[in-house]
């Protein structure tokens, strides 16, 4: 089962400035902090050459109490 999310809620504004993290065992919706996504988005841009549209991303693995 998926949490939702503020964005399902709303116009998307609020919550396309970060991650989302998403527990593949339980479904567990974890936003990742601004300040952390943004070092990820810049490291991307600056290795891969790539720009990320970070309101679209979301990665998937297990949260601590799955693993």
């Amino acid at each position: 089962q998926r949490q939702m999310c503020i964005r399902d809620r709303l116009d998307g504004e609020c919550c396309n400035h970060h991650f989302h993290m998403q527990c593949e065992n339980c479904g567990k919706l974890i936003h990742l902090e601004e300040q952390e996504t943004k070092k990820i988005q810049h490291f991307l841009e600056q290795m891969e050459d790539f720009d990320l549209d970070v309101g679209k991303s979301m990665l998937y693995g297990r949260c601590k109490q799955c693993h």
